[in-house]
């Protein structure tokens, strides 16, 4: 299975994304990869190869303000749902198992507030709901992310941000070299498009649009308030929170066979 993926452009918006696998148009379920901030479609590389390995057509992107995707204009979960939603036509897509990580999970949200018809399930890796309680300095952090940022050098920034959300050396080199091809001015930018449109967003629970939801945590992620905000949401669903043991933030790269598993079972695959 080709690693690379075939590379695809959303006619006159910029966006970049990549397909795996079967067509979707033979009825195949598809799954579509979403990321996190400052982070892009690499990130999924290795689950989108094993799941199209197993017969599911597979798509991930580059978000706005990141990777190959335009790095000007607005940014909006509105507007990333949208796009998302356009690629699904483009591709002939009716539905998809949506899978977000980090930043993604709001996509993911917005996606499925937006554009109901688009979500079959859904796969929330590391995430907080929209609209999760925040104290004012926490907003004031979100806020002026970008600012605080730029006064870190950015070598520091990058060992620093990449020991924070992996527990593992593979985990921690890959999100070290993902932060590194982005480069500090992406960095900078993306932060500062995206952590604002996230405290504005009151897209609500997903399970609410009558699909299935599965959340799930790394056992070690101490990112943020991811943890405790996933926790609530799981009870707010009534559902069972799902923990990827030894994993940190970014879970589906410290224990990535745990998080294929997941996902294969969320699609209807199963672990063969």
């Amino acid at each position: 299975m080709d690693d690379v993926g075939v590379r695809h452009s959303l006619a006159g918006d910029g966006i970049r994304y990549w397909t795996w696998g079967a067509d979707p148009c033979d009825g195949t379920t598809c799954v579509f990869l979403f990321h996190g901030i400052t982070s892009a479609h690499r990130f999924w590389k290795p689950m989108a190869c094993e799941l199209a390995a197993r017969g599911l057509s597979v798509i991930a992107w580059d978000m706005a303000f990141h990777g190959e995707s335009r790095r000007s204009g607005s940014f909006s979960l509105s507007q990333a749902a949208d796009d998302a939603a356009a690629i699904l036509c483009q591709e002939g897509v009716s539905s998809c198992v949506a899978v977000g990580h980090s930043f993604g999970c709001y996509v993911v949200q917005a996606l499925a507030v937006g554009h109901p018809e688009c979500v079959r399930g859904a796969v929330l890796f590391d995430g907080t709901p929209c609209g999760y309680p925040l104290k004012p300095l926490e907003v004031w952090s979100i806020r002026h992310y970008s600012a605080l940022a730029a006064l870190w050098p950015f070598g520091s920034y990058v060992r620093q941000g990449s020991s924070a959300v992996s527990t593992t050396e593979t985990g921690r080199r890959e999100f070290a070299e993902e932060l590194s091809e982005l480069g500090r001015p992406g960095m900078l930018a993306a932060t500062r498009a995206c952590y604002p449109a996230a405290l504005e967003a009151s897209c609500g629970a997903p399970s609410r649009r009558g699909f299935p939801v599965t959340l799930v945590l790394g056992e070690k992620d101490d990112v943020g308030l991811v943890a405790p905000a996933m926790r609530g949401w799981a009870d707010e669903l009534g559902v069972e929170l799902e923990f990827v043991p030894g994993a940190g933030h970014n879970s589906p790269w410290d224990q990535p066979e745990r998080c294929l598993g997941i996902v294969l079972d969320a699609t209807g695959a199963g672990r063969s």
